[in-house]
């Protein structure tokens, strides 16, 4: 088929599924070399709602923000995750953790870098990684290694924010 030329494409009537990969050719002319295409997967990201749990009291948002998206290849699940403290969120008490999207494999290990805002005053590094296949939690980077809580490393107040954004393994 490679020495054949295609004078014609019929349109596709069926439905396209998640696996589908659509090639565009957008510059029908000049040799097959100099072609230009472009490539598109079907599949979109997808928000989500992450649930905020601590180990003693689960946090409110209030009037925060707690806002998450993934997106879904194969078995490989890219994510981030967003929350912004508001002035009517309550903090909890305890170890913060989230959940996924997606249920991870036991396997997948999974380690991430998040940022904390602690607004109008610095950001702080922090390591993310699995709790559970369902849930991921936060530690300091620094020579303590503690837990991100209700007080540590900040005390949280309005406009204070946490970002994450990474990928692992789907169970």
């Amino acid at each position: 088929m490679a020495d054949q030329k295609i004078t014609e494409l019929t349109a596709h009537t069926a439905g396209l599924s998640t696996d589908d990969l659509l090639v565009f050719v957008n510059d029908p002319s000049g040799t097959p070399e100099t072609k230009g295409t472009t490539l598109a997967n079907v599949v979109k990201w997808a928000s989500y709602t992450p649930t905020l749990t601590a180990t003693v009291t689960n946090p409110t948002i209030g009037n925060g923000a707690l806002a998450g998206r993934y997106l879904q290849v194969g078995t490989i699940v890219f994510f981030q995750i967003s929350w912004v403290f508001g002035s009517t969120s309550a903090a909890g008490d305890g170890s913060y953790s989230f959940a996924l999207p997606v249920t991870a494999a036991a396997s997948s290990g999974g380690s991430w870098f998040a940022r904390l805002l602690d607004a109008g005053t610095r950001y702080y590094g922090l390591g993310a990684f699995l709790n559970s296949t369902t849930t991921i939690g936060f530690a300091q980077l620094d020579t303590s290694g503690a837990a991100v809580t209700h007080s540590s490393p900040i005390t949280w107040a309005t406009g204070d924010a946490l970002a994450i954004s990474g990928f692992y393994e789907a169970a």
